[in-house]
């Protein structure tokens, strides 16, 4: 029986066996192998083609510059033809007119800065994406199997970062005059909230804080 014991004993004393370490997972923007940048290039091309279309904010831009145009237009001249006259001169109804034009102006600039923000919002977005792709295209340029491999795949992968470097530039070239309308129509709100502020105290009093010009939507 001592035998026994003494033959346990090492084997009782010995460390339990380590787990094994769990495979590290493969970097999100691991190069593409050689065998594969052929196809990948396609895929890559095909999204950046689908990138580019939606990228494309011209007509709405036009669209809603026209919009706010013609409307701050209307509401310029309405209000320069009452700009000799001080609020305290009008009637509750014509007040009340006054304040349903400036709440008018107010709602349509709110909506157009959201439909202004969803453009920024999804040209933002296709930035990010072309991100990702130039990280992936330039670790599969960099790796050793494309740089010491034959041409073709090389000036290929060159050839899609070019054109990710494009498409990056003409999307941040319609994200620009969006972010200057977003600009413009948040000090628009500002002016037809400050204005209509003006408004409140003629709802009570005729005094001479009322003598403010309805001519101020207009800039004047």
């Amino acid at each position: 029986m001592l035998w026994l014991a003494l033959a346990a004993g090492p084997l009782l004393a010995q460390a339990p066996a380590e787990e094994s370490p769990e495979p590290v997972a493969a970097s999100e923007t691991a190069g593409i192998g050689l065998e594969g940048i052929a196809t990948e290039a396609e895929e890559t091309l095909a999204e950046l083609a689908e990138l580019q279309s939606d990228a494309d904010t011209t007509d709405e831009v036009a669209s809603i510059q026209e919009t706010l145009d013609e409307f701050d237009r209307e509401i310029s001249e309405d209000l320069v033809r009452s700009s000799a006259v001080p609020l305290a001169g009008l009637s509750r109804a014509e007040l009340a007119d006054l304040r349903d034009r400036w709440d008018q102006a107010g709602d349509i600039h709110r909506e157009t800065q959201d439909d202004l923000t969803d453009l920024a919002a999804a040209l933002t977005e296709a930035k990010e994406r072309l991100v990702e792709l130039e990280g992936l295209w330039s670790e599969t340029g960099a790796s050793e199997e494309v740089l010491l491999g034959p041409p073709g795949p090389r000036q290929r992968v060159a050839d899609v970062l070019s054109d990710i470097g494009s498409l990056d530039s003409e999307i941040a070239e319609h994200l620009e005059p969006i972010l200057i309308l977003q600009d413009l129509v948040s000090q628009r709100l500002l002016t037809v909230r400050g204005t209509w502020i003006a408004s409140v105290p003629c709802r009570s009093s005729r005094s001479g804080r009322c003598l403010r010009s309805v001519a101020r939507l207009s800039g004047r």
